[in-house]
């Protein structure tokens, strides 16, 4: 089953905050047998919104909306899914009700009137409960087979109801299509290999067409990573912040805990007050680098005669 994941808020757009949503959303949705064929990203604006699930409707028949069912008046995703599937936005009593007593419990008082939008619903959604926040999410399907799930964009909300409510409901649409022949629910499955010492491009030349090795079904990606693309690393001091930088020999550099952490040691043989500053280079195996933040450093730099690459640093 394929569909299409829409997130929905200017400030994502704005880069205000940081889209994690796609990736719990894929994540989960893989393991029941779902893939995401496309994200699509659109501000806060009714005919964005309803342009691009349009679209993903029209492609694959299911979108995932997540985003835009707050009580503001920015949050517009109701309106503009109802416009796309010719509904009418009416209100549902048990959810306006279900959040006026979730005011109450919480002892705020009165419950916000801007907090009864969240009880609108397109004539013939089925409501999703949501018992992490206040905006329930929404099932809707219509004509051509299509649907469009609704959800809060606040990420625990949108998880929860991923995973309580939708996947089951997926899982079944799924079960009342699969041919008799089918064992089990379907899943994808996908796979991580890990190299180190080789270059993305050199390594994807020595492989060279994927298709050979797994079949024209499945699918390979090349992710670079710094820090298996690393070749070595350098320590280089200096006896003010600005520098200038000396090269330090060969210093143990070994991994902490993980590819991000690392102890670093090198010969220091006396201390100073005044302390010194080190910096660590990560050397690339295509001859770039990149450097860490400059630290200071307790103790008298290991030397202060020495020039780079002479080959006795300490």
């Amino acid at each position: 089953m394929d569909c299409e994941l829409l997130t929905v808020g200017t400030e994502l757009l704005l880069g205000y905050t940081v889209e994690t949503n796609a990736a719990r959303a894929g994540r989960l949705l893989a393991d029941a047998g779902i893939r995401i064929t496309r994200r699509t990203t659109v501000g806060d604006d009714v005919k964005a919104v309803r342009d691009a699930a349009g679209a993903a409707l029209d492609r694959t028949g299911t979108v995932i909306v997540t985003g835009g069912l707050g009580p503001t008046r920015d949050d517009l995703t109701r309106e503009a899914i109802a416009v796309l599937f010719g509904r009418r936005l009416v209100r549902d009593a048990a959810i306006l009700e279900g959040l006026e007593e979730r005011f109450r419990n919480l002892g705020r008082g009165p419950m916000p009137e801007s907090n009864a939008r969240q009880a609108d619903v397109p004539e013939g959604a089925t409501v999703l409960p949501n018992r992490w926040g206040t905006a329930p999410g929404l099932w809707l399907e219509g004509e051509r087979g299509w649907l469009a799930v609704l959800l809060p964009g606040i990420p625990v909300e949108m998880g929860g109801l991923l995973e309580a409510e939708v996947i089951p409901r997926l899982r079944q649409r799924l079960a009342a299509t699969a041919p008799a022949s089918a064992q089990g629910p379907a899943v994808i499955r996908s796979r991580m290999l890990r190299t180190t010492g080789i270059s993305e491009s050199a390594l994807a030349d020595r492989v060279g067409d994927p298709a050979r090795l797994v079949g024209p079904d499945v699918t390979v990606a090349w992710q670079s990573n710094v820090e298996s693309n690393v070749a070595t690393y350098e320590i280089y001091w200096a006896a003010m912040q600005n520098g200038p930088f000396s090269l330090v020999s060969t210093p143990a550099i070994s991994p902490r805990g993980n590819n991000s952490n690392y102890s670093v040691s090198f010969e220091n043989p006396s201390t100073s007050p005044r302390g010194f500053y080190v910096k660590i280079r990560a050397v690339l195996m295509d001859g770039t680098y990149q450097d860490s933040q400059v630290m200071k450093v307790g103790g008298k730099p290991p030397t202060e005669t020495q020039t780079p690459g002479s080959g006795n640093e300490k």
